[in-house]
């Protein structure tokens, strides 16, 4: 069974400045809290929420599709954008994807129609639209703000390999690198390193002040950005979880690439 059992425990880790410490209780998928939305297409990768009901999902044989989270029904918005990882949208119809050829593509989610707005960035994992902005980063460790009609703008850069990007929406962007989390000043592009030695954190999500991230394909966890202490929220086992989003009432959907399914959980995150 996919994502399998979640296997639960009084569990501890170490941040970069604290710890904390969090007693759960068993849970198995499919279960109450932990329940199947729908069947992706393959190779699917990237998740954002549009805060009406729908997420959308990437995939690296170029589908963007949307799926409202009630039904699980999904439909192809469009196809043939390439190798497609990150994607993210403001919510009111904007979609934007990034590829593994350097590309950032702005999609009209009710037509399909579609042009690139950035080009030669290398090879592009994450995506985040914040506060009326839009980042994206990747392999070369450098985060990028895109605006329409203009050149992309460097605001950091040595940050490994960015697997994933969320905005506050509060001046701060929060990068999940492949053994690090950090947090960049979008004002200054100061760089902060929140969490060190993580394994492979592959999706990071800010909400309430807060960051949560998926590390090691199997973990999700709550980190304080104000005080550098972690807590182990759940750990997955027989998954492979590719990324996740967050809605406002801290509902998780995550993307489990192998194979290609969308999930919901429900009851972890407070």
């Amino acid at each position: 069974m996919i994502l399998g059992a979640l296997v639960l425990g009084a569990l501890e880790l170490t941040g970069a400045s604290g710890a904390g410490a969090a007693t759960l209780t068993s849970t198995s998928c499919p279960s109450g809290n932990c329940s199947p939305v729908s069947t992706l297409s393959a190779d699917s990768f990237g998740v954002t929420l549009d805060g009406q009901g729908s997420a959308y999902v990437s995939s690296a044989t170029g589908t963007l599709r949307k799926v409202p989270v009630a039904t699980g029904v999904s439909t192809t918005v469009v196809a043939g954008l390439g190798n497609l990882r990150g994607v993210t949208t403001d919510g009111t119809g904007t979609v934007w994807t990034t590829d593994y050829d350097g590309n950032v593509q702005q999609i009209t989610a009710s037509t399909g129609a579609h042009r690139v707005i950035a080009s030669g960035l290398g090879a592009l994992l994450g995506a985040t639209y914040s506060g009326g902005r839009l980042f994206v980063g990747g392999n070369d460790g450098r985060l990028w703000q895109v605006a329409d009609g203009n050149p992309p703008k460097l605001l950091a850069q040595d940050l490994g390999v960015v697997l994933s990007l969320s905005g506050d929406g509060a001046g701060h962007v929060y990068v999940s690198s492949l053994s690090a989390i950090f947090q960049v000043t979008i004002a200054t592009g100061h760089t902060t390193t929140l969490e060190a030695g993580v394994y492979e954190p592959n999706s990071v999500q800010a909400r309430g002040g807060q960051v949560y991230f998926v590390s090691g394909g199997g973990q999700l966890s709550r980190l304080d950005p104000s005080t550098g202490s972690d807590v182990l929220l759940t750990e997955f086992t027989r998954s492979d979880i590719s990324n996740f989003a967050l809605d406002s009432a801290g509902t998780a959907y995550l993307v489990d690439s192998n194979p290609s399914e969308l999930w919901k959980l429900t009851g972890v995150i407070h």
